[in-house]
């Protein structure tokens, strides 16, 4: 059908309604057609704005990954970059993605909305009008023919009816026209909108593809070298799971005495070869502690470091140091009819022996060896310490509580290398003592635990120990100077910040690094596993003084002044992360060329408050200090400006 005819406006033949009807209905259908598509093409842009914040929120959680603190995960910085990487392809992506739905918002459903809300609301508004007009045409068309003849010649009345007449027919004829021709250009526009709104989509898909191959193209080569490291990642894990698999059938075939600590007559298994040789071993025993009126026996973990047998109990983060074997007597005993029952005795007092119970003959026989051999002085080498430790007074053996480092050995591993099961032969020769719990945090530079002044480092011991003209005048830290008026030692009177703490000296040490919590944490561990592998047990405490330019440590009694630090030297501080009361601060020394780097050293320190407050008051006294160099470099600015 070519169209409606115009001419048919004026005729209003039955034919012309009938095919005006059909017009009608197709204009509304179409609209509803063209509603559900431009619903769709919605539907189309929710999707993709949902991709889009969808693939921000995967490039910021891969950049997340480095900000999570895993507990066993190290410092790897290929995967950081690697991470980081994909989030930026993935963000360019999502880019592209965000392009592609401004362009089927802008090329697509705006079209379809001009057309639903202007052409297709025309039409609509047009036949309303029409078919009013059309009601009120007959209404017209009645009162004209009710005119009487009678009244014919009242002219009045005649020429009214007529002129109303007239009116409307040209009101309804002028719709008409209106009406027709927007059905009739409605044909056409009913392709082009349809035509041109799927049109434009696809080519805003082909854009899509072209810039995304764009985007793409220059990470073809990174892409290809991440599957490529992810290949050998596999091949590692595929060789992994055979050396574990390895292991846990070795682990298996020579774990018969673990299964069966003391095979019974009838099992046909030989006794476990006993290695008397061995100066350091660990294990589960039972101890027995009084408790009450009566004893009761807990389960802990034994093992010797040094001529020092420690603890540690289950969920604890640090061991008890038990007693010092050296000159101590061992002996099977015979305590609440319980086997394998062993007691030590302290040379110092006799009355207070340690009774223990292994799960063994075997067990006992090879912790009681152990004992005598260390016991006799046969035991490793003691690890080097600075000078300055080596008259510090040791404590006293009693138990006391001391870090030391959770580690992943299995307690029956202390005598892996002394034998190998049933079908090992038994060497006399000494094994090789297992690795200790504290072994692998023992520092490789010395550790300073004492610090002593500049003033008693170059004294003599008669002027250390006794002033020549009595007690020594205490100075004020906060405005007086030194006696020796040396050359920055003094912190001057109108200082704009200061702070004091009283604090304990645990130690220092050489770091590699310059900044990092878990730089400070892993050197506070080392120090103090390092104190109690030594039994440094005895600490000085000292006034810490924090001054906007420099910090300070004074002696409690005489406030001679034991350290002095430069604020601007003062790289990182921090707390420890489980312990408050701990806390550390790196120092950075200028560059040598006899050592080609910076030297940088740890102190690390213990407070009877939250060392949180205290780390504060050096972040207040940096900022007191950048503002003060920014005032005083604004006024000399101002003075060269004058000049």
């Amino acid at each position: 059908m070519e169209g409606l005819r115009l001419e048919d406006v004026k005729e209003d033949s039955p034919q012309s309604q009938y095919l005006l009807g059909l017009f009608e209905q197709d204009s509304a259908m179409l609209a509803k057609y063209v509603k559900s598509l431009q619903e769709s093409c919605q539907r189309i842009l929710d999707y993709q704005n949902s991709l889009c914040v969808a693939m921000q929120e995967l490039a910021s959680k891969a950049l997340e990954f480095e900000r999570w603190k895993f507990p066993i995960e190290r410092d790897d910085s290929v995967l950081c970059s690697t991470l980081k990487q994909l989030a930026m392809t993935i963000n360019d992506i999502s880019s592209v993605y965000t392009v592609l739905s401004s362009q089927v918002s802008e090329g697509v459903l705006q079209r379809l909305s001009s057309f639903l809300n202007g052409d297709i609301a025309d039409i609509t508004s047009m036949r309303e009008v029409y078919h009013h007009l059309d009601q009120e045409h007959e209404q017209v068309l009645g009162k004209y023919c009710k005119i009487s003849k009678k009244k014919e010649n009242e002219t009045k009345a005649r020429i009214d009816c007529t002129d109303e007449l007239s009116s409307v027919r040209k009101k309804l004829m002028q719709s008409g026209l209106n009406l027709y021709t927007g059905l009739n250009l409605l044909q056409h526009k009913r392709k082009t909108t349809v035509i041109e709104a799927l049109v434009v989509y696809l080519q805003s898909q082909i854009s899509f593809f072209k810039l995304g191959q764009e985007t793409l193209s220059c990470q073809t080569e990174f892409l290809s070298n991440s599957v490529a490291s992810t290949h050998e990642v596999h091949n590692a894990m595929a060789k992994t799971a055979t050396t574990c698999q390895e292991s846990v059938d070795s682990i298996q075939a020579n774990s018969t005495y673990f299964f069966t600590p003391d095979p019974t007559p009838d099992m046909q298994i030989p006794a476990r070869k006993i290695n008397t040789n061995l100066t350091q071993t660990s294990s589960y025993l039972l101890i027995r502690h009084k408790h009450g009126l009566s004893h009761r026996w807990e389960k802990e973990y034994f093992f010797t470091q040094g001529t020092n047998l420690m603890s540690q109990a289950k969920g604890e983060i640090a061991g008890s140091l038990v007693v010092d074997l050296e000159n101590s007597t061992v002996n099977c005993a015979d305590v609440d009819d319980r086997r394998y029952v062993f007691q030590i005795t302290p040379p110092t007092d006799s009355k207070k022996s340690i009774t223990l119970q292994a799960f063994s003959g075997s067990d006992r026989e090879e912790w009681i060896s152990t004992i005598r051999n260390l016991s006799s002085g046969f035991h490793p080498h003691t690890p080097r310490i600075a000078p300055e430790a080596s008259s510090i007074q040791q404590a006293p053996t009693r138990p006391q509580r001391i870090p030391t480092v959770l580690h992943d050995q299995n307690p029956y591993s202390s005598r892996q290398d002394a034998h190998q099961g049933s079908t090992n032969s038994y060497k006399e020769t000494p094994s090789t003592p297992p690795p200790s719990p504290l072994d692998v945090v023992l520092p490789t530079t010395p550790i300073q635990f004492d610090m002593i002044s500049p003033v008693e480092r170059h004294a003599t011991p008669s002027t250390r120990s006794q002033p020549k003209d009595g007690p020594p005048r205490r100075v004020n830290p906060f405005c007086e100077a030194l006696p020796d008026g040396k050359e920055g030692n003094s912190v001057p009177y109108s200082s704009a910040f200061s702070q004091m703490y009283t604090i304990r000296f645990l130690g220092s040490v050489e770091v590699k690094g310059d900044r990092g919590v878990e730089l400070i944490n892993e050197t506070i561990r080392q120090i103090m596993a390092a104190r109690a592998i030594h039994n440094v047990f005895r600490m000085s405490e000292s006034h810490m003084v924090i001054t906007s330019e420099r910090v300070r440590l004074l002696d409690m009694i005489s406030h001679a002044i034991k350290a002095d630090f430069d604020l601007r030297d003062i790289s990182f501080w921090a707390s420890h992360q489980e312990n408050k009361r701990l806390f550390a601060f790196i120092t950075r020394a200028k560059f040598s060329k006899v050592r080609g780097h910076h030297k940088y050293t740890c102190y690390v320190f213990e407070s009877d408050i939250s060392s949180e407050n205290i780390c504060k008051s050096l972040s207040d006294a940096t900022g007191v200090a950048f503002n003060l160099m920014l005032e005083r470099k604004t006024s000399e600015s101002h003075d060269i400006l004058k000049l």
